[in-house]
């Protein structure tokens, strides 16, 4: 199962401002690896939830597919970014 460090945690809420409050953010495949979307909860999707708030969600094949990654923050030119390791 994917772990979630303290800090990216505590960064996803801020990039669900400005979005509706049943939105959450989805990790998908694409090009790179993954991104985040926009999203909402479906029936077979993973949560992951900060504060009480569901924030984080997958598909169950993604959800595998990350089984041994972390998603924590990386420090780079432009900030901090939320990077899976």
């Amino acid at each position: 199962m994917l772990t979630i460090s303290d800090t990216a945690a505590d960064q996803l809420p801020q990039l669900l401002n400005n979005s509706p409050d049943e939105a959450v953010l989805r990790l998908v495949p694409d090009e790179q690896g993954f991104s985040m979307t926009l999203s909402h909860v479906q029936a077979d999707d993973t949560t992951y939830e900060h504060s009480g708030k569901t924030l984080l969600v997958m598909e169950p094949a993604v959800n595998e597919a990350l089984a041994d990654k972390s998603l924590d923050i990386r420090n780079t030119e432009k900030g901090a970014q939320l990077t899976l390791v």
